[in-house]
């Protein structure tokens, strides 16, 4: 029986267009936005493009400080786990996005608009712990709206973003109301703070409430809102009653940071706060204020285009989601094998694994790059020592595979089976073989927490192909059936020999040929080698008939070397027997045995194929 899997192809050349609103969802986790439900006051123009530009190549923009922003990556707002997220170009993003969540589950879908997160990553800023900076979609970005209402039509501004020394990862959080949006613009302060109003305070007396403080050419501030000091609000703003000034700016100066100083009589300067072109003042700070002055500070913005605000479906078609997903399966001896997956490595890059190949990427039997598997499946690792060193002459360019399977069922003895898996350069199970082309591979296994194949049977095979091999034959023995009586023989204590040591070896003959050796340290066989020609193929057991009529096994052996297949070696600690060790009889003085009965049953053989992902 053969099975075979080809790995689809790679997805063509990126496509950068603007997208007609509702995209092909391209798994469960990619919803359909709601509407934005908070109100647009403003009908005034689309901003025009800031003074000052630099233009980000692929995906990066290096700012005349000396820093660089990269847009790493986009996600929908409720977005935690990184599988969630997409490039610049809507594909599938291969990086590590810490610090994005690694196992946290997605938060529930917002319900008031098209909202996303954009990773963006800051190297050699001018100035930290925190760096300030205006981001916002210009394609829908209007004049005239307060900053209540950029932050909900495709803005997003702090004073501070907290950034190391070599800079860091910040995340933006944009309402995006164009659905053919696929533009950003991000931009950090580009040069000192520089007075462009002044005027005198004609407002120093209630009411207060939608007063011009000043106006001029640039524009005006006007007080905006008098918020009500209650319990929660005490502690923010002192206590005391203040007001909120607005600095409403022309469409020229709305890509700058703007700040309201003000001064008493003297020239004293009145403190105020200023966040997000709002400034807040005391009332009672409002009645010594004698004169206000408007700064501006100029930003320097980094254009992104063809940015995609969802991803592009064509680019996940061969992305495979959820837990549940095809398997390659057969019945081999009656024991069921399962080929869940094939995972690539890398080296660790922790303290504790750096010495381990862990797993990067996981594919399904299907070829697909597989995201939200089980989290077992991409767990433990695999000791660098157990492989070659890569090195030209054996052609070892990659780190090693894993072939991930299911062997056996919960809760049942573990299994007796034998895999082996062979590079191949041919579909066809027994063709185009190449075992010259694994420079390493485990004949009998043990998964890599130490235990045998069993409960519950899951197997991880690590395996070495050279770039030539396009599919991996997974030869599969066990034996199927009732053991029945093949041969007995009877000891001859004359053939006992004992040396200094005081173990003594046994050697069991059928006709010419050895069938079995065995060694006795205190009187008890142990079972070291079987390879009878007649029973090449099948699966064998020893039994001890003592003279009393008793009936002892003394070891089940499996899978022997054959003239057909010389080349099989033992693996791990079997290296004196390529069979499973299921247990030693007591204490057997070979006196009292009358006889060694030879039990064999068939084994069955069966080769799965399935093609290498990523080749």
């Amino acid at each position: 029986m053969a099975c075979l899997f080809a790995v689809s192809a790679a997805a063509g050349g990126l496509m950068l267009q603007r997208q007609a609103g509702h995209h092909a969802p391209v798994a469960a986790w990619d919803y359909t936005d709601p509407p934005n439900t908070h109100p647009l006051t403003s009908t005034g123009p689309i901003l025009p493009l800031p003074r000052d530009i630099v233009h980000a190549k692929d995906g990066i923009a290096a700012f005349p400080n000396g820093m660089t922003v990269r847009l790493a990556a986009i996600g929908k707002d409720n977005a935690r786990d990184p599988d969630h997220f997409w490039t610049l170009a809507g594909g599938l993003v291969e990086e590590d996005l810490s610090p994005v969540p690694t196992y946290e589950k997605d938060a529930p879908p917002p319900t008031d608009g098209r909202i996303r997160q954009v990773v963006l990553e800051l190297k050699n800023p001018p100035a930290f712990p925190s760096i300030p900076y205006n981001a916002y979609v210009p394609d829908s970005a209007r004049s005239g709206l307060t900053w209540q209402e950029k932050e909900f039509h495709g803005w997003d501004a702090q004073p501070g973003a907290y950034l190391g020394s070599q800079g860091g990862q910040i995340r933006l959080r944009l309402y995006i109301d164009d659905p053919t949006a696929d533009h950003l613009l991000f931009g950090v302060p580009n040069g000192p703070w520089k007075t462009i109003g002044s005027g005198v305070n004609t407002v120093t007396a209630p009411p207060f409430l939608h007063r011009d403080l000043i106006k001029g050419p640039w524009g005006s501030v006007t007080i905006t809102q008098i918020p009500t000091i209650t319990a929660s609000t005490k502690s923010i703003l002192g206590g005391y009653p203040v007001v909120f000034a607005t600095i409403q700016a022309t469409p020229a100066l709305e890509g700058d940071e703007l700040r309201l100083r003000a001064f008493d009589a003297s020239g004293m300067e009145v403190p105020t706060s200023c966040l997000r072109n709002v400034a807040t003042i005391s009332e009672s700070s409002l009645a010594k204020i004698a004169r206000f002055e408007v700064e501006s500070r100029p930003y320097v913005y980094a254009e992104f285009e063809g940015v995609h605000y969802d991803p592009d479906p064509k680019q996940w078609a061969d992305i495979a989601w959820g837990e549940t997903q095809p398997e390659l399966s057969a019945e081999v001896g009656q024991v069921p094998v399962k080929v869940l997956a094939i995972a690539h490595t890398r080296s660790g890059d922790r303290e504790w694994n750096k010495e381990q190949y862990v797993v990067d990427k996981l594919y399904t039997v299907e070829g697909k790059l597989w995201r939200d598997a089980p989290d077992w499946m991409t767990q433990g690792g695999f000791p660098k020592r157990e492989f070659p060193t890569p090195n030209s002459e054996a052609r070892l360019l990659p780190p090693p595979m894993s072939v991930i399977l299911n062997i056996g069922k919960e809760g049942e003895e573990k299994p007796q089976i034998k895999l082996r898996i062979i590079p191949s350069d041919s579909s066809k199970p027994g063709e185009g073989l190449h075992p010259e082309w694994n420079k390493w591979t485990q004949y009998w296994l043990k998964d890599p927490y130490g235990g045998l194949v069993g409960a519950p049977p899951r197997v991880f095979l690590p395996v070495a192909p050279t770039p030539e091999a396009r599919f991996f034959q997974i030869e599969i023995e066990a034996a199927k059936g009732a053991f029945s009586k093949s041969m007995e023989v009877k000891p001859n204590v004359a053939e006992v020999r004992t040396d200094r040591s005081q173990t003594s070896d046994y050697t069991l003959e059928v006709g010419k040929t050895v069938h079995a050796h065995f060694w006795l340290p205190n009187g008890v066989p142990v079972d070291r080698e079987l390879d009878p020609s007649s029973l090449a193929g099948r699966q064998t057991r020893v039994f001890a008939r003592l003279k009393s009529g008793e009936r002892k096994l003394l070891k089940v052996t499996s899978y022997r070397r054959t003239a057909a297949d010389p080349e099989l070696r033992p693996s791990y600690d079997f290296d004196r027997n390529p069979g499973i060790p299921l247990g030693l009889s007591n204490y057997i003085p070979l006196v009292e045995v009358d006889a060694f009965e030879i039990e064999s049953r068939p084994i069955e053989k069966q080769t799965l194929v399935v093609s290498i992902p990523g080749r």
